[in-house]
């Protein structure tokens, strides 16, 4: 079975290249990426199956957003024509497409993804990382379904996700619940290595990490940051991400005055991640909404404890591990007491975290065991395909 997995916007290349090695490793398929290089590190993905018609434009702009959209938008139609004409020539028998830029706003993509799909007896599959957007108050819902609705099969990476997507999209396409670690972490330096390459000694540390937008709770770690030094006088806090937005810049204005806050607001590299990740004893996740969180399960596949706040989404995700801890609501007062309490258990905590981590590689939501099942998804949907239902309208 030949797949191609899809990010025409290169929007989450680590588990774009995490999906295809675990396909690939699954034994009975040929995977392609179909995804330019990531601009921010174009070496992660130089050495990955990608076929020779994949263009990459967007890098030749990398240091100038206003070069560099205009060449994203030329770069998505020239592969996504290639990608149809792939798909017409029975290049694939799955189509696998992880994001459709601008969901709110437009169907074209996914409406020749379909026909042409639809013309070689290909198989369109989505996957729906977020049903809903999180901040941005008037997205367009009935094109966000109309576009899910255009799928042969949705594939969902937790049930949260999927209540959302049927309940407020009338997603009812056939569909898959597969969650799974998004991200392969491999090794991980020592926390002693890594806090010398960081400048930081041995006080503890508390890690905020990822992409920081107002729906992720800063402003509740502005609130509770005061508590918890007040508890532990030498702790450290690393808020590392670039702030998407006015709102989210102001929160990183705010918390950077606050002592013992180092801020790194810029996109960092896989490795500088790696070594952000293995140096701290906390990763906090404050969020005020979430359907799921890539960098949750990142924090998770690194061996990290986290505390969150009680959010669906977040609770879903850590409902198996014995190294999480949760704020009793989501408030400043409670994440200061949560992270007080898993500061104090750090040792413990983070031996058990290193126990979630190897006990999740072999569980049914490791890459694993969860390309196994997509593969199997696959099957079962393109036999549906060749042999519809007479009663199911196309």
């Amino acid at each position: 079975m030949r797949v191609a997995v899809v990010d025409f916007t290169s929007n989450t290349p680590f588990f774009s290249r995490a999906l295809s090695d675990a396909l690939e490793g699954e034994g009975r398929l040929s995977i392609e990426l179909i995804s330019p290089l990531f601009y921010p590190e174009p070496e992660y993905l130089a050495n990955a199956r990608r076929p020779g018609w994949v263009v990459d434009w967007a890098i030749h702009g990398a240091s100038r957003r206003s070069t560099r959209v205009p060449l994203r938008a030329l770069e998505v139609l020239a592969n996504l024509a290639s990608l149809c004409r792939a798909i017409l020539r029975g290049d694939y028998d799955v189509v696998h497409l992880q994001w459709v830029p601008e969901e709110d706003k437009q169907t074209v993509m996914m409406r020749l993804l379909r026909w042409a799909c639809d013309l070689s007896g290909c198989l369109l599959t989505l996957s729906v990382h977020n049903a809903v957007p999180h901040d941005t108050e008037d997205a367009n819902l009935r094109t966000i379904g109309s576009n899910l609705r255009l799928a042969h099969l949705l594939i969902f990476h937790s049930e949260n996700v999927q209540k959302q997507a049927e309940a407020r999209l009338d997603a009812q396409n056939p569909s898959a619940m597969i969650p799974c670690p998004h991200v392969s972490v491999g090794d991980l330096p020592s926390k002693k290595e890594a806090r010398a390459r960081l400048g930081e000694g041995n006080r503890p540390v508390v890690l905020l990490f990822g992409l920081i937008r107002p729906y992720k709770g800063l402003d509740l770690l502005h609130e509770a940051w005061p508590e918890v030094r007040n508890a532990y006088p030498d702790a450290r806090l690393w808020v590392v991400g670039k702030p998407e937005g006015d709102i989210a810049e102001e929160h990183v204005k705010q918390i950077a005055v606050l002592p013992g806050v180092k801020l790194t607001d810029r996109y960092v590299t896989w490795r500088e991640m790696l070594d952000f990740m293995a140096a701290t004893d906390v990763a906090v996740f404050p969020y005020r909404d979430a359907s799921q969180s890539g960098a949750l399960m990142t924090a998770v596949s690194c061996g990290r404890p986290v505390v969150i706040t009680p959010v669906e989404g977040l609770i879903e995700q850590t409902a198996d591990l014995t190294s999480s801890s949760m704020a009793e609501n989501i408030s400043g007062p409670a994440l200061a007491a949560a992270l007080n309490d898993a500061l104090e258990n750090r040792q413990l905590l983070g031996i058990r975290a290193e126990e979630d981590r190897r006990r999740l590689e072999a569980s049914p939501i490791g890459w694993a065991t969860a390309a196994r099942t997509m593969a199997e998804r696959y099957r079962r949907a393109l036999k549906e395909l060749s042999h519809p239902d007479p009663q199911t309208n196309p």
